[in-house]
């Protein structure tokens, strides 16, 4: 990643936080296929920080799941020389409920329509279930370095920042609001950082 110091977060609670705050992530694998080379999947991701175990690695970990049909699983339990056995791997798949249940209420925050309380896995048919076990695989990141950046036009004098933060306004809706206050967060911690 390019990180210009004028940019780049070296604050780890503040990036570990937009991670939280936008789960969504990108899996990028490079695998040799008929396919592109370079594959990519958008896996909403849970984050587990040190302070939650003392048996993570330094920064945290992330741990998602995909579809096992998924060609990028092939490029992330493939050896150089063989593919393991089922039996070489430990824990390949997760308790989907955990996973799931996590992801429906903190993550979508979904009530299914109507219903007062989210949508669970136990309210899935049991064959369902074993069914989703069967053909998902477990991915765990351990976070041993973070590099984040903010581009926010921080670096832009106070009078052309105002304007980005104006015309975000402008848009209305949460989108715009939200990129407008993090155009006038950014631009002063920048300013505070310049003073000093």
């Amino acid at each position: 990643m390019f990180l210009p110091p004028v940019h780049a977060e070296t604050d780890t609670a503040v990036l570990l936080q937009f991670i939280r705050e936008n789960p969504l992530g990108l899996l990028i694998t490079g695998i040799k296929s008929s396919q592109n080379f370079l594959q990519c999947t958008h896996v909403p991701f849970v984050l587990d920080t040190p302070e939650e175990s003392t048996e993570l690695a330094p920064k945290g970990r992330l741990r998602a799941h995909i579809a096992k049909k998924n060609p990028q699983v092939t490029a992330m339990i493939e050896g150089l020389e063989r593919k393991p056995s089922v039996l070489d791997i430990e824990d390949s798949l997760w308790q989907i409920d955990d996973l799931s249940q996590y992801m429906e209420r903190s993550v979508m925050g979904y009530t299914g329509g109507k219903n007062p309380q989210p949508w669970t896995v136990s309210d899935a048919p049991e064959k369902y279930i074993e069914f989703m076990q069967r053909n998902i695989v477990g991915i765990e990141i351990r976070i041993e370095e973070i590099q984040g950046k903010f581009k926010m036009s921080q670096e832009m004098k106070p009078g052309d920042r105002e304007g980005v933060v104006a015309g975000f306004a402008q848009m209305g809706g949460e989108t715009g609001e939200a990129i407008s206050r993090l155009v006038r967060q950014r631009g002063a911690l920048h300013d505070l950082k310049t003073r000093k």
